[in-house]
């Protein structure tokens, strides 16, 4: 009976626990999914979706906020041990997206003046601790995104602009290492949005581009930055 009562009283905590897996015998990958669609519901106070697995293990998947299908949040996982799964994500650097944005907008126009600047999140994985209340400031400890900003107009002065502009960006401290860098045409920059950036870079629609990934120690700064030509330069 002693037996018993120990074993009765571990299927009761498995079935109250906050973060476990629901089956019989075999975890499925859906029961994954369902497991993460909870943890993130739990944690952000929202409804959320689960996509598809990746990574080397599966252990990765995406799953989006009901509200935003089009943003791909990543969630890692440990395979279940006892039925209990321990996840991690990266839903946080969705949420400072837009004001992350803001700030390096206002670095850039100082220079360029009229810019449009996109951060998409590389998928690392977040502090567990991180929700809802973590502040710019907090971010910027992480490495989370990768910068586009797009230009248009005087293109004669870009070596001297991009050193400005690095220069402003470094003293920031943004952890943001990773950067592309494109000059537009006038109309293509009014008309760009974030999901034709693949479109810009695959059919060459630019007329400069630079990739620059910065040193951050002992502190953020940068070498000789490099140009290519792209399409529209080489029709004019």
């Amino acid at each position: 009976m002693k037996h018993i009562g120990k074993y009765l009283l571990i299927f009761i905590t498995i079935l109250l626990s906050g973060f476990t897996l629901s089956g019989c015998m075999t975890i499925t990958q859906e029961d994954y999914l369902r497991a993460a669609e909870r943890y993130m519901e739990r944690k952000y106070g929202e409804k959320f979706e689960g996509q598809y697995f990746y990574g080397m293990n599966n252990d990765r998947m995406y799953i989006s906020p009901a509200n935003r299908p089009e943003w791909s949040v990543t969630v890692s996982f440990t395979k279940a041990k006892l039925w209990n799964v321990e996840f991690q994500d990266n839903y946080v650097a969705f949420l400072l997206k837009e004001e992350v944005e803001k700030e390096v907008e206002k670095i850039a126009s100082e220079v360029y003046g009229d810019v449009k600047v996109y951060c998409q999140p590389i998928g690392n994985m977040l502090p567990s601790e991180w929700n809802r209340e973590t502040t710019l400031e907090d971010f910027n400890t992480e490495n989370i995104y990768k910068l586009y900003l797009f230009l248009a107009g005087d293109e004669s002065n870009k070596e001297k602009n991009i050193n400005m502009f690095l220069e402003k960006y470094c003293e920031r401290n943004f952890r943001m290492p990773i950067m592309e860098i494109l000059y537009l045409s006038q109309e293509q920059l009014q008309e760009s949005e974030e999901r034709g950036i693949d479109r810009i870079f695959s059919e060459k629609q630019y007329f400069w581009r630079t990739h620059i990934v910065l040193k951050e120690e002992p502190e953020l700064s940068f070498d000789e930055v490099k140009w290519r030509e792209g399409d529209l330069r080489l029709k004019n």
